[in-house]
């Protein structure tokens, strides 16, 4: 029941708009809410009965629901007024009964059994839910140590070119990495190995990948992180499950936790059961809606604990008017930024296939390979079309065009019409405009 349903129930001539107005004053009111609060304490379920009632669970005592006849059948007895003592530990009730008639014509006689299915909650999820809860009550002296260093990652498992920033997570000089480049250049592979190690080398954190888009992240964080525990050989040790999707260390229960920024009331619901979120990865970093929508994020995810590590990767957007490109030429004290490409990396990690395709398209389109295997910004935002080479076109070239087209764009006023005629170069992969008229309006 909220405020206007109770205003209204006490108040049953008054509009509803009118209790709601009512409503809304009266609980401003600070002896109203003091006494609220006084009620609501009463209510509650103190510490101690919320143990008791989960050993209870724990235990599966059922001895005062069972009764046993001398002749050896069993039933249930919820009349006695001490088993009421123990309805807590029931789940659910299920009762049967059914009806038929024994025997034939006038000897028939009318029969009817019942049956009771009672469950009970489950012993194990207590015992669970009470060791979690006993392990967090134990003194900070015998938890295991927090260690602002990493286990050694593999050496034959990080491209050269992220030596570098691998000895500065290690040694958590900054708070923010910011791990920009072109296709292959394995940032997101060394952001997932650097995420499992520093949960499994800090028992206190938790951590968050995030993409724009929430249906998004199974097949891009999710399956990197699962294949960044698989590679170092970690498997045994790391709970991966998909509904809900989350990961889990088991040995001390640390979590991954997955969430879309299109959905931010699902990123500010994040509770762990202990510690904090100390490890953040906004994933295609130039997808989300710009750096204010990035600082709220991070203003509800990073609070609490000394230890924290945000790391952001992304291909830079070719235009230099794009707010990550722009983002990246602030100055900021604790982030480090770092670049990479395909070049850096092993050249069987990635695969010939990879390679050739990257060769063809330095052939072809020097300006597209730049953009995107090497991560360059290569425009301002201000050009439809990048690639254009403008020089006259001979009456000779004109007369072998044997793949002519033709194209017409038409608008209502005050957008132009234009039509087009030109010849497109299969083997070249040119595309050569002959004639064109253009037009705003016609008499």
């Amino acid at each position: 029941m909220n405020g206007t349903e109770a205003y209204q129930r006490l108040h049953q001539k008054t509009t509803r708009e009118n209790c709601s107005v009512a409503a809304s004053i009266l609980i401003r009111n600070p002896k109203v809410k003091a006494e609220i609060s006084r009620r609501l304490d009463e209510m509650a379920m103190p510490k101690s009965e919320i143990l008791s009632r989960l050993s209870g669970m724990a235990r599966a005592t059922t001895f005062k629901f069972i009764r046993i006849t001398e002749e050896g059948f069993c039933y249930f007895d919820f009349s006695d007024p001490e088993a009421e003592q123990y309805f807590y530990l029931i789940k659910k009730i299920k009762t049967k009964r059914t009806r038929r008639l024994e025997g034939k014509g006038k000897h028939a006689e009318p029969w009817e059994d019942e049956w009771i299915e009672v469950e009970l909650h489950d012993s194990r999820a207590a015992l669970e839910t009470l060791g979690k809860y006993h392990r967090l009550e134990q003194p900070d002296s015998d938890l295991p140590a927090v260690s602002n260093t990493l286990t050694n990652l593999p050496a034959d498992l990080l491209a050269p070119s992220f030596f570098n920033v691998y000895r500065d997570v290690k040694e958590g000089k900054h708070f923010e990495y910011l791990l920009k480049g072109g296709r292959g250049s394995t940032k997101s592979s060394f952001t997932s190995e650097a995420i499992i190690l520093l949960i499994e080398n800090n028992p206190n954190i938790h951590a968050l990948a995030m993409r724009q888009v929430a249906n998004t992240l199974r097949d891009s964080v999710y399956s990197q992180l699962v294949w960044a525990v698989n590679v170092l050989g970690r498997a045994d040790q790391w709970k991966c499950m998909t509904s809900p999707l989350e990961m889990e260390y088991l040995p001390t229960n640390q979590k991954i936790y997955f969430r879309g920024a299109d959905k931010p009331e699902m990123i500010k619901s994040i509770k762990p059961s202990f510690g904090y979120i100390g490890v953040g990865w906004f994933e295609e970093l130039d997808q989300f809606h710009g750096q204010e929508a990035i600082r709220k994020i991070e203003q509800s995810v990073f609070r609490g604990g000394e230890l924290a590590w945000n790391f952001k990767t992304y291909n830079p957007p070719p235009t230099a008017l794009n707010w990550v490109n722009k983002y990246a030429l602030i100055p900021k004290e604790n982030q480090l930024q770092h670049h990479s490409t395909y070049i850096d990396v092993p050249r069987d990690w990635l695969g010939q296939t990879f390679l050739n395709e990257a060769e063809h398209l330095k052939t072809v389109n020097l300006l597209a390979y730049e953009h995107e295997y090497l991560g360059k910004v290569t425009g301002t935002g201000g050009a439809v079309f990048e690639n254009l080479d403008i020089n006259p076109i001979t009456d000779a070239a004109i007369a072998e065009f044997d793949n002519i087209l033709r194209g017409l764009d038409w608008g209502y006023f005050p957008h132009p019409l234009s039509f087009g005629k030109m010849h497109y170069d299969k083997t070249r992969h040119d595309a050569l405009r002959q004639d064109q008229a253009r037009a705003l309006y016609f008499r």
